[in-house]
């Protein structure tokens, strides 16, 4: 049995049109045994994000700043691309400061 793509009602096999809406049925009808692919959606990426990484590199503490609200857009968007830069932001700063203490210590015990 199938149905008709625009109404929805059954449809004999050999109808060229629906009895009840009239469509023209050479669209092949639609079974309810088919299954529907969703409607496909973008996902954006969060351009904060990618602005903090780079900043992270760059200016580090401005990007550590703005991978705090690159996190909070996630929080409030979860739909969003792109949290692995936020955190990367996040943590480049903080090594890049370990890695500068570790090497002053070092200097400054040696000489």
């Amino acid at each position: 049995m199938a149905f008709c793509a625009k109404c929805k009602n059954s449809v004999t096999a050999g109808d060229t049109f629906c009895r009840h809406c009239g469509r023209m049925l050479s669209q092949s009808p639609v079974s309810p045994n088919i299954h529907r692919e969703e409607p496909f959606t973008t996902q954006n990426t969060s351009a904060l994000s990618i602005l903090a990484l780079v900043l992270a590199f760059v200016i580090p503490i401005v990007g550590f700043i703005l991978s705090f609200f690159a996190l909070a857009e996630f929080r409030k968007n979860p739909n969003l691309k792109g949290k692995g830069f936020a955190w990367a932001a996040f943590f480049l700063p903080l090594a890049m400061i370990i890695i500068l203490l570790i090497v002053v210590l070092i200097r400054s015990f040696s000489g």
